[in-house]
């Protein structure tokens, strides 16, 4: 019982003792929450868009160059094509006749990785390399040290 009575009596230091106060109190939280409440969902939103519409470029590109080496699949016209592709989208790539398609993603310079940010990632690439590129792949990712 005496603990109950040290919280109230601890609650009633915090809050505000005149109406004034106890009536900015009752306005200014409500828009407190909301405001933290819209920025939380705009951003979390704008991620996801950009997330979508990044995934949907790079598939894009992995569709581009697997549909000219499905072209010609000369040694020297895949030689052409990584020399020309690399400067420009800064894009490594191996070529191996019969193989997956992988994709690789790596560990950021702070060391940090967020699990379902990873995960929401490999998600949306592999539902744009599957719209986008219609051949067999697979998405994992690569940590290096």
């Amino acid at each position: 019982m005496k603990t109950l009575r040290s919280i109230r009596s601890a609650v009633k230091d915090v809050l505000p003792r005149t109406l004034l106060g106890r009536s900015l109190l009752i306005l200014v939280t409500p828009i407190f929450l909301v405001q933290i409440i819209t920025t939380y969902i705009f951003f979390d939103r704008h991620w996801q868009t950009m997330g979508n519409r990044l995934a949907y470029a790079v598939a894009g590109e992995i569709a581009l160059i697997a549909d000219q080496i499905e072209e010609d699949d000369r040694p020297e016209s895949i030689d052409r094509i990584r020399t020309s592709i690399e400067p420009a989208l800064n894009f490594s790539m191996d070529y191996s006749r019969g193989e997956l398609l992988i994709t690789r993603s790596k560990k950021s310079r702070s060391g940090f990785q967020d699990p379902t940010r990873e995960s929401f990632i490999s998600q949306t690439l592999s539902r744009a390399i599957h719209s986008q590129v219609r051949r067999p792949f697979d998405v994992f990712q690569a940590v290096d040290g």
